[in-house]
């Protein structure tokens, strides 16, 4: 368990690649990335060993952040990746898949399902949580 008090938000860091994913979207290609997190110490390390591999749909931003929307044809899913958290990005040979969950697919529901899009008075706030979820609480806040 972890504890943070949170003061205020910090401005966010850019990085990864549009470029690449613009090139993936155009092309009908998948894209391979490492893709990062934060830990305790606040250093960015790769989430897991395994390389992820997406079928790259669209770009989002959303506070201050680029996201790209994919399909991940291992878990057959829509699901959205941090740009900035993406690294090493490469095209591979493979042809995107997922289109049909795209057909109907609306980006401003999803957008207000999955990120924080929220208005409200500031407070302090005092957090307790599980180390694994530093990355979340860095991104956030800071």
């Amino acid at each position: 368990m972890h504890t943070c008090i949170i003061a205020k938000k910090q401005g966010a860091q850019k990085g990864g690649s549009n470029h690449g994913i613009h090139n993936a979207i155009t092309n009908n290609k998948k894209i391979r990335f490492e893709y990062l997190r934060w830990n305790l110490d606040k250093k960015m390390e790769r989430r897991r060993d395994k390389l992820y591999e997406v079928s790259p749909w669209a770009l989002t931003w959303d506070d201050e952040n680029y996201y790209l929307i994919g399909f991940d044809a291992e878990e057959d899913k829509i699901k959205h990746y941090r740009v900035d958290k993406m690294r090493d990005i490469e095209l591979t040979d493979d042809k995107r898949e997922g289109k049909e969950h795209f057909k109907q697919f609306d980006m401003a529901a999803y957008a207000r399902m999955n990120f924080g899009m929220f208005g409200g008075e500031e407070v302090r706030v005092k957090l307790h949580f599980q180390n694994e979820m530093v990355g979340v609480l860095l991104d956030r806040f800071g």
